[in-house]
C-alpha cells in the first residue's frame, strides 16, 4: 500500500512540473530584436545573456557530461552553463530541455529592458 502511495505520488509530481511548464510556455515568451533576445512575461522584457543558461540538474548523481562547460553552481544546486561557441541560445536550451536531466532550464536574464535608445545609429556603435 504505501508503494503504491509513493508511486502516485511520484506520478503527481511528473504531470503537475509538465502541466506549470506548459502553463509558464504560454505566459513566457522570446523576442527577437536585431542581434538581442529578450524574455518577456508579464508584458517586461528582460534581456538574455546569450552565453548563458541556468539549469537544475534532476539528481546531483546524473552526469551533465564532457561536452557541458559549469560555469558557476550554487548552495541551491542550480548550475550555470556556458552556451558552446557558434550555437544559437535557443536552440542550446532547447537541446537541454530534450536530455530530460534537469529540472528546469532557463534563459539567464541580466537586465530588465527599460527602453529603446533614441540613436538611430545605436546598431553601429
Amino acid at each position: 500500500m504505501l508503494m503504491q502511495i509513493s508511486v502516485l505520488l511520484k506520478i503527481y509530481v511528473r504531470i503537475s512540473t509538465h502541466l506549470k511548464r506548459l502553463i509558464m510556455k504560454n505566459i513566457v515568451h522570446l523576442e527577437r530584436e536585431l542581434d538581442s533576445i529578450f524574455v518577456v512575461e508579464n508584458g517586461k522584457r528582460h534581456v538574455v545573456d546569450q552565453t548563458t543558461v541556468i539549469v537544475k540538474p534532476k539528481s546531483e548523481k546524473d552526469e551533465i557530461g564532457a561536452d557541458v562547460k559549469v560555469l558557476f553552481s550554487d548552495l541551491l544546486g542550480f548550475l550555470t552553463l556556458s552556451v558552446p561557441e557558434g550555437i544559437d541560445v535557443e536552440d542550446y536550451v532547447s537541446t537541454l530541455e530534450k536530455t530530460d536531466k534537469y529540472d528546469t532550464v532557463d534563459y539567464n536574464t541580466v537586465v530588465e529592458y527599460c527602453a529603446v535608445p533614441n540613436d538611430s545609429r545605436r546598431h553601429e556603435q
